[in-house]
């Protein structure tokens, strides 16, 4: 899928270490430096699929793409998931805190 670079790529980055390293930050600095990069970004709280799931349903829900707060988490997620793909985008999102 082309990014706004009009490259055909997507790039994935992971940060993982020890709580208190700076993990979050330099996320954050990467962001912001790259910013003009992307489209559109979605911070996600990922400490479990329900606060990640609830993060969708409120993306879709202030956006407009989810009219009812009622409607079902998965569905939610699938919702924003293909708006995003029908504007020709990757699911642009930064994970926080994923823990296993």
């Amino acid at each position: 899928m082309p990014n706004l670079n009009g490259d055909d790529v997507q790039h994935v980055y992971a940060i993982s270490g020890l709580g208190g390293m700076g993990k979050t930050q330099t996320a954050l600095q990467f962001m912001f430096q790259n910013i003009r990069d992307f489209a559109a970004v979605l911070w996600v709280p990922a400490e479990s699929y329900i606060k990640m799931a609830n993060c969708y349903l409120e993306f879709g829900v202030q956006s407009g793409l989810v009219r009812d707060r009622e409607i079902d988490q998965n569905e939610a997620v699938g919702v924003v998931k293909s708006w995003f793909t029908d504007i020709g985008l990757s699911t642009p999102y930064v994970p926080n805190s994923i823990a296993y």
